[in-house]
């Protein structure tokens, strides 16, 4: 296992003063609303979508009754592309803001279509919310117009789960609520959301015949929202495949796949799940994990290369907050330590995306545009040629173009997407359907470029819509062993 090049030092603790300081201008300052914004029990049709000046949709300006739809807690939309958008709110405390706004994303997620349905679920992070004109909500109604022109065949229905991911409306004063909004993504996510999800899961992914697709994109504090809701859950089902003879896939996530983009998590919260992966992976070890079954992944935790708040301020906002806590070398008696790769220090301040020893893979990277794509237009005209196209791919294609060789002369890309994927050696479990990645940033560029239709089209394809063989049902009566009160 590699030592990390960039491991922290613990500092000492003198700069604890301004924590007080901080708190003293919170509150002084202005607060964001704590009520929903989706209070409209409607449904919102937009027979279709006009633009603005500089060619963007205006997904929620009218509905066919003359209403804006920033109100409404599901809109739908029949033009350019058909799609649907539930939102789905919670209070600081991890409360449904109105159990309602579920029950009604549940009911549009699992109603029966004829090639099954589509459902994308995405949980924003700080400084965004549930508010018409929000960046992530534009974002997220943009994305799932490219999912349906890709997937013309699928109803495509997407989950908004909003949140006070602003806690202070103050410009340049609301960067200063790391603290406080790292705090309500922890309890968020160990509130009413996992409910939700679980009964979610169920629901759509209760007869494997439905063909239904279920995708969970956290970003940012809201990937720390979706691990705290969903890390018991993870670990549950990893024991379940460990001790599981099926000669199919054993290793069953949340869903289909969950994904988490620049993700504010502290990696020491991933390495309980870390410490059994390593384990288990032992030849002595009994039972021994099996990955040899695995096609594509359960899991996909990336960071970018330019994402300053994860890299620089995620760092400094922890040490002050983790200063008193006592931190140890990890040992051989209580899990793999490998020459000090996992130091409890550098896990606490580091988030999990960027914490070297966790990761799987070499940094993601964009392959250079095959030569007669339109003679080497410029990217922007290739991303236009993306919105129409976007090939899935099949199971063993997918499998192998996860598991290419970090040192391997020449390796192939996603068609499309064209992104490139190789498995780091000595890191990277062969066949791990658990994957840990920097992506540079032509992928993902800083903390907030998520929506790129490179990333965008690659997540389509690792949901692997060509498969030929259904996901297994889920059990009516299995009830994974959940912990709501997760590891603070």
């Amino acid at each position: 296992m590699r030592q990390d090049p960039h491991a922290f030092d613990p500092p000492s603790p003198r700069l604890l003063w301004l924590v007080a300081v901080i708190l003293m201008i919170i509150l002084s300052s202005g607060c964001s609303s704590k009520e929903p914004y989706r209070i409209s029990g409607r449904n919102c049709e937009v027979p279709e979508a006009p633009k603005d000046k500089d060619d963007n949709y205006l997904w929620e300006a009218k509905g066919a009754d003359g209403r804006p739809c920033g109100d409404a807690w599901q809109v739908s939309i029949a033009k350019p592309v058909p799609f649907t958008v539930n939102f789905v709110e919670f209070d600081d405390q991890g409360v449904f803001a109105n159990r309602r706004q579920a029950e009604a994303a549940i009911a549009n997620a699992v109603k029966s279509e004829a090639e099954g349905s589509y459902v994308v679920v995405f949980v924003h992070g700080w400084h965004h919310r549930a508010k018409t004109g929000d960046g992530n909500v534009q974002g997220f109604y943009d994305a799932l117009a490219s999912v349906s022109r890709w997937n013309p065949t699928r109803k495509i229905k997407g989950i908004y789960v909003g949140w006070r991911g602003e806690s202070v409306d103050v410009p340049f004063v609301n960067n200063l609520t790391f603290w406080d909004r790292k705090g309500t993504s922890d309890e968020v996510g160990r509130g009413a959301l996992l409910e939700f999800l679980l009964r979610l899961e169920h629901e759509v992914k209760m007869n494997p015949q439905d063909n239904n697709k279920l995708v969970l994109i956290g970003h940012s504090f809201g990937a720390s929202v979706t691990f705290n809701a969903l890390a018991h859950v993870y670990l549950s089902r990893f024991l379940d495949g460990i001790y599981s003879s099926d000669s199919k896939p054993r290793f069953r996530g949340y869903g289909d796949l969950v994904v988490l983009v620049n993700p504010a998590i502290e990696a020491m919260r991933y390495m309980p799940f870390q410490s059994a992966l390593d384990y288990y992976s032992r030849i002595s070890t009994r039972p021994r994990l099996d990955f040899s079954h695995e096609m594509r992944p359960s899991l996909v935790v990336l960071s970018s290369t330019t994402d300053f708040p994860t890299r620089r301020l995620f760092p400094a906002g922890r040490v002050l907050t983790t200063a008193f806590e006592t931190h140890a070398r990890v040992s051989e008696s209580n899990s793999p330590d490998n020459e000090g790769a996992y130091v409890e220090w550098n896990m606490d301040i580091k988030t999990v995306g960027n914490f070297w020893n966790f990761q799987t893979h070499a940094t993601i990277e964009l392959a250079a545009a095959d030569p007669g794509a339109a003679q080497q237009a410029p990217e922007k005209d290739l991303a236009a040629g993306l919105r129409d196209s976007c090939k899935p791919v099949a199971p063993a294609e997918l499998r192998r173009l996860l598991n290419q060789p970090e040192g391997a002369a020449t390796a192939d890309h996603f068609p499309d997407s064209r992104i490139r994927i190789r498995r780091l050696a000595g890191q990277g479990i062969d066949g791990s359907p658990y994957i840990v990645a920097a992506v540079d940033e032509k992928i993902v560029d800083g903390h907030n470029d998520i929506g790129g239709l490179n990333l965008v089209c690659w997540i389509n394809q690792l949901l692997d819509t060509r498969e030929s063989t259904p996901a297994p049902a889920i059990p009516k009566q299995q009830n994974p062993a959940v912990d709501y009160k997760a590891r603070s």
